[in-house]
């Protein structure tokens, strides 16, 4: 009788090419295999509870594609005023819980900042990479605590994966700065 309990157990949904499905979680962004095919939520998301979380639009995509700048190395105009307008939007959802305050977009701001004066100091771009590494972790443990939502959280994690990606330069973590300051002028501007 527990026999077929245990094959449930280890049921794992999959296409019909026989590869098992995984989904994004619409709570903290992170890839999972689902038990049921309608499920949206990590296990972990879901016994958190957080059904009023709602994931935002904009960051379901990868907006970014990749990087700040277009195939002719010039920013993208979206990272100023599209990708930011939407992600502001997103943070302010009156259905996040907690509510995004401009304090703490600002305050991640500011690290990031700080990141970047370090940077001018010594011009060690492994040294950006552990900053930026730090404030992923932060937003980790800050969305773990409910002190921020997690589209926030899933904000600094897709810009901190583009910025971090120059090997040999700081390209993209000069667009990640040019458009966490555009978000942080958008939401500054939705929230007045």
């Amino acid at each position: 009788m527990n026999d077929w309990k245990d094959r449930l157990k280890d049921y794992k949904p999959n296409n019909n090419m026989g590869e098992t499905v995984k989904h994004i979680c619409v709570s903290c962004g992170n890839e999972f295999v689902p038990k049921e095919e309608h499920h949206k939520k990590c296990p972990g998301c879901f016994r958190k509870g957080n059904e009023s979380v709602t994931q935002s639009n904009i960051l379901q995509t990868d907006y970014l594609n990749g990087s700040y700048y277009d195939d002719k190395g010039c920013l993208k105009k979206e990272i100023f005023i599209k990708f930011a307008d939407e992600v502001a939007k997103d943070l302010l959802d009156k259905n996040l819980k907690p509510q995004m305050t401009p304090t703490a977009v600002r305050a991640f701001y500011n690290r990031l900042k700080f990141i970047e004066s370090q940077y001018k100091k010594n011009l060690d771009f492994r040294r950006v990479k552990e900053g930026l590494w730090e404030l992923q972790s932060l937003a980790v443990s800050q969305e773990k605590r409910g002190v921020i939502p997690s589209p926030f959280y899933i904000f600094v994690k897709k810009n901190v994966e583009c910025a971090e990606k120059d090997e040999n330069g700081d390209i993209e973590f000069k667009g990640f700065i040019k458009h966490f300051f555009s978000v942080l002028a958008h939401f500054k501007e939705k929230t007045k």
